[in-house]
């Protein structure tokens, strides 16, 4: 089946169902996995080039005023193509091409194509696309391996959250003039642990002002602009900083940096390293930049997965320099725990290269200063560090007790796939 995907969405649904080669072509934004990168793109943007978000508004005020659409179809490419189904969106005008204009091409070509229309307004919604696709495509067994997939990793966030203190939360899809996200995103705050101040679960963003969004008081500020990556919204953020830091702390301030970091965290957890590293390693290429919003946080929690995740596909150079990275620009204060990490990190890697005796004192080390810096986490993760490689090397006594501390610390966070691994540590048998 020949098949054009006008939504990203729509283009990342596709390769989850296994309909990459199916695809024929794909919107100018869609980058997302990275086969799709390689395919023709269908649609450009009509707005020139290096507008301010001021700017842009206003462009896409004045032409949807005119009934027209912020996109243009490359109509001569469709004609070559000749697909059969076409998957557009309806959901908002702004997002992508209408759904009008789709219509009325696809009555113009020989194959006269199915047209489908995305339109969901919550995240169950959202899934629920997965049927829709999969109806038209006839990869009914897939989507349902999906959405299972898919149900099966919210709960393990909602599980791993649970308990906790909730946060109050702003998220911001458009800072000049704001926007504060509706549809689905007030649904992942929740899930994610937070309080979503503003915004309403299955309602359209709505514009506000900045002393509105201030008289809220969120704790966390999301920026998240839509239709930019995390480097153009990070820039967004700091052009906006006076702002932002008004509404908190400046430590809390984050972009999508932390959205790559979650997906970094989620990634190892399922296993997929190599997804892990690149997201990990996203994270702190924003984190480390000089800018006047603190990131410390991507930082923190990007560093971790990308030295975890490098070594577990044997990537024994990308640790190495994520160590010299840190070793050369520290971000303030959270240099005693990057420093603790970097230490990790040697020592993993020189246990994987097995030209090293000192990895256990290293290791032992790294776990007592994480311990007097009070992270609690990552002091457990270096002891299960230390009990797979006291297994590898059959001290059976040593392996057992650190092992039953990870796993009781794990616990006591909620963290349940961690904890599962360091009961799972298996020690060769003993001798006789």
């Amino acid at each position: 089946m020949r098949i054009v995907s006008l939504v990203p969405h729509a283009t990342e649904l596709c390769f989850a169902l296994g309909l990459g080669a199916e695809l024929s072509a794909v919107t100018h934004e869609c980058d997302h996995p990275a086969g799709a990168r390689e395919l023709p793109r269908a649609t450009r943007d009509t707005l020139a080039p290096g507008l301010s978000s001021a700017e842009i508004d206003a462009a896409v005020r004045e032409r949807t005023s005119r009934g027209e659409s912020i996109y243009e179809l490359d109509r001569s490419l469709l004609r070559k193509l000749d697909p059969e189904l076409i998957i557009t969106q309806a959901l908002c005008p702004v997002c992508a091409v209408s759904f009008e204009d789709v219509a009325a091409l696809a009555s113009e070509l020989p194959s006269r194509p199915r047209v489908i229309a995305l339109d969901p307004h919550t995240l169950g919604e959202s899934l629920a696309d997965v049927r829709t696709i999969a109806q038209a495509t006839g990869r009914r067994t897939e989507a349902l391996a999906l959405i299972a997939r898919s149900a099966a990793r919210i709960d393990r966030v909602r599980l791993a959250v649970r308990g906790a203190r909730r946060p109050t939360v702003a998220a911001l899809e458009w800072l000049d003039p704001v926007f504060v996200a509706g549809h689905w995103t007030p649904q992942l705050i929740e899930y994610a642990g937070g309080i979503d101040i503003l915004g309403s679960p299955g309602e359209h963003s709505r514009q506000l002002d900045w002393p509105t969004v201030a008289a809220a008081e969120p704790e966390v500020v999301v920026v998240m602009p839509c239709g930019y990556d995390a480097l153009r919204s990070l820039h967004e953020a700091r052009a906006h900083a006076d702002h932002c830091l008004d509404l908190a702390d400046g430590d809390d301030v984050q972009n999508v940096a932390m959205a790559a970091s979650l997906e970094a965290a989620l990634a190892l957890a399922e296993g997929d390293y190599s997804r892990a590293l690149g997201a990990a390693s996203k994270a702190i290429d924003i984190g480390v930049m000089d800018l006047q919003i603190p990131s410390h946080e991507s930082v923190r929690a990007g560093f971790p997965d990308a030295v975890d995740a490098a070594l577990a596909v044997g990537d024994l150079d990308a640790a190495d320099g994520l160590v010299a990275l840190f070793a050369e620009r520290p971000p303030g204060d959270v240099l005693p725990f990057l420093r603790m990490h970097a230490r990790r990190a040697r020592a993993l890697a020189a246990a994987a290269r097995a030209d090293d005796d000192t990895v256990g004192d290293v290791l032992a080390a790294v776990e007592t200063a994480f311990a007097e810096l009070g992270y609690r986490y990552w002091q457990a993760r270096t002891q299960l560090d230390l009990a797979e490689w006291f297994a590898g090397v059959g001290r059976l006594d040593e392996a057992t007790a650190q092992a039953e501390g990870a796993a009781v610390t794990f616990e006591e966070l909620r963290v349940t796939p961690m904890a599962a691994r360091a009961r799972r540590v298996r020690v060769p048998a003993r001798p006789g």
